[in-house]
């Protein structure tokens, strides 16, 4: 494996996850019935 290959493997392992959790806390704001009541 190229040290090339690693360091896009290692930023999108990063950043998939952050940009789901970015989406998910987007969409929990945006609809209040389902946060904290």
């Amino acid at each position: 494996m190229s040290r090339q290959w690693m360091t896009l493997m290692a930023i999108l392992l990063v950043y998939i996850p952050v940009a789901i959790d970015a989406t998910v806390l987007h969409v929990a704001r945006a609809d209040p019935q389902r946060g904290a009541g």
